[in-house]
């Protein structure tokens, strides 16, 4: 799975439309803020579960990733220790802590922080963000079923967040299951609530990798027409049209992902091999279809 930004600055480049989207999987988190007892999205999946007492762990699915012993016995005392308020103080810090980590790219130590505070919540301490940086954080560990399980709980606390539906589509395309990352991309776009082109570039990718040329077209020109200054969109339609050895549009497309945006290397070396007569068949890597080397 790719490697992710922290989610108040994806917001950012979504409010700016900022060209520099590392992967078409970013995303960032907020800070930890606890629902009403009883309500909220946790509130909702308890109920749905049969419910808990207030001060009980979060029950969570049997293929959640094992959280140590260690981890799990500071939450038990923890709970039994300090009030809502001094818990809700806690689990701020530990999101915090691994919110940091995570932006630095310390994945290993970014998980124990979001486990810290995942066994601290409790009804009524709904923190869904946690999950899912937890599950950002194992995927960019390439521990793929574990960041599935994670972002796939998330889920059940946030139906609605397309960035979950793009991480897990993401995740397919890597693992070449193109028909499941079409679902889910779509599945994504369908609870965007702006004109944002986010997940566009995964879709394309696998439409290409099925044979659908014509629909990876449409799926990115539709990109480009939601953000024209969208630089990998303009390098991922050159990769469509050389592909399909229409190498006057391939080469139109490169030189534009590289005047919207000259940081684009990849773009750049496209480029510069077209016009050396080098011509390669296929779509890129996932990791280059928002137009960047692979971190």
């Amino acid at each position: 799975m790719s490697k992710k930004r922290d989610r108040k600055g994806r917001q950012r480049r979504r409010r700016k439309k900022q060209t520099k989207r590392k992967r078409e999987t970013q995303r960032s988190a907020g800070s930890a803020q606890p629902s009403p007892a009883g309500g909220g999205l946790m509130g909702q999946l308890l109920a749905k579960l049969g419910g808990v007492q207030v001060g009980e762990p979060i029950p969570l699915p049997a293929d959640f990733p094992e959280i140590p012993t260690e981890i799990r016995a500071y939450g038990e005392r923890q709970r039994a220790r300090l009030s809502p308020a001094e818990r809700h103080a806690a689990i701020n810090r530990h999101y915090e802590a691994g919110r940091q980590a995570f932006g630095r790219g310390q994945y290993q130590q970014t998980i124990p922080e979001f486990q810290r505070a995942i066994v601290l919540m409790t009804e009524g301490m709904a923190g869904p963000e946690a999950f899912f940086n937890l599950a950002q954080a194992y995927g960019n560990l390439d521990q793929v079923e574990e960041s599935r399980a994670v972002m796939n709980f998330y889920l059940e606390l946030a139906p609605d967040d397309p960035d979950a539906y793009f991480s897990l589509a993401y995740a397919a395309l890597m693992e070449e299951d193109y028909e499941e990352c079409i679902r889910l991309s779509k599945l994504g776009r369908e609870r965007l609530r702006d004109r944002d082109p986010t997940g566009l570039i995964n879709l394309a990718r696998a439409y290409q990798h099925l044979g659908r040329s014509q629909d990876a077209v449409r799926t990115l020109e539709e990109a480009i027409r939601l953000d024209p200054t969208w630089s990998a969109a303009y390098q991922s339609l050159g990769a469509c049209y050389e592909d399909q050895l229409d190498l006057e549009q391939a080469e139109k497309y490169y030189r534009r992902a590289v005047e919207v945006d000259p940081s684009n290397q990849a773009a750049r070396r496209n480029l510069e091999r077209l016009e050396e007569g080098i011509v390669v068949l296929g779509p890129p890597p996932p990791w280059l279809s928002a137009g960047v080397d692979e971190e």
